[in-house]
């Protein structure tokens, strides 16, 4: 390189960052061009690892891509309306889903790597709506108080119920049954329920009787 000015230095990162070290016994500036190593597994990606349900419009895509590729086009748009680029720096990509419309349906992600015209897609159930325990309550029966409530989600369905003495996020999250018993020496209880993507109904405190 002795001499160059401005060499060009093309190679491939062993890992999932742009930012690669060149040695060389010259102090010339030099301009490095390097790829990053493709992650290994089947050419497309997942929204937040295949998960089925989210609160949340912010996911993660995680990309695999063929060596060499540097891009994406990205869309929650199938004509890629809207579409952006996003660098191919990681396996890793964040991304917004399209959180306007009815929540009832999977919001659909579109990619295409490169310059191609293959379209790889995923869905998620964006489930922004909390649940509603819309009753509650609760009985001593044979040394324990039976808890009964009625709870509805109507996107990703009620999933998990809490009760305790106290309002706690700690308190554990059991499967949701419309009726349960609960070992507790307390004339008041608290219940909130929980639906698949994570959303919490407001909490609601019941007397035992």
């Amino acid at each position: 390189l002795a001499g160059w000015s401005n060499p060009e230095v093309s190679g491939l990162c062993d890992d999932s960052s742009l930012t690669c070290a060149v040695t060389t016994q010259y102090f010339h500036s030099m301009q490095a061009k390097f790829d990053v190593k493709a992650p290994p597994g089947p050419i497309g990606f997942s929204i937040n690892q295949g998960a089925r349900f989210t609160d949340d419009p912010n996911v993660t895509l995680k990309v695999v891509w063929k060596q060499g590729e540097q891009n994406a086009l990205i869309a929650n748009d199938g004509g890629f309306g809207g579409a952006a680029t996003r660098d191919l720096t990681g396996p890793e990509i964040p991304w917004t889903l399209d959180s306007g419309g009815g929540e009832r349906l999977p919001k659909t992600v579109y990619l295409r790597f490169g310059d191609s015209t293959q379209t790889f897609t995923d869905d998620i159930i964006l489930d922004e709506t909390p649940p509603r325990l819309r009753s509650v309550a609760a009985s001593k029966v044979s040394g324990r108080v039976r808890v009964r409530t009625r709870a509805t989600d109507r996107t990703s369905g009620v999933a998990s119920i809490q009760v305790g003495p106290k309002k706690s996020a700690a308190l554990p999250a059991i499967k949701y049954r419309r009726t349960l018993f609960v070992k507790t020496h307390r004339k008041r209880v608290w219940v909130r329920v929980i639906d698949h993507a994570g959303n919490h109904s407001v909490w609601k405190k019941t007397r035992v009787r």
